[in-house]
């Protein structure tokens, strides 16, 4: 496996584990609990963005700046699925 391979799989991996301690953290039984989520879900939080920055660095990952539009149809677009809720 190639390199921008492996890490986008780590990448990607980490980002998971990301969303899966941020609901951990609403489920938390007690606070020693969520201290102890809550620590994990920092840490893997700084590892994605490292990750992240590491993979834009190297020019495997790029940034585009989104237009007005394009904010402004996301944000019509997601208020429509809340209204529908």
């Amino acid at each position: 496996m190639e390199s921008k391979a492996m890490l986008d799989d780590v990448l990607q991996t980490v980002k998971g584990m990301v969303t899966n301690y941020a609901y951990a953290l609403n489920e938390a039984s007690s606070e020693f609990i969520y201290q102890e989520f809550f620590n994990e879900f920092e840490t893997l939080s700084k590892l994605a963005k490292e990750l992240y920055n590491f993979a834009y660095n190297l020019g495997w990952v790029s940034l585009t700046e989104a237009s007005n539009k394009d904010i402004k149809t996301e944000l019509t677009r997601e208020k429509n699925v809340l209204a529908n809720i």
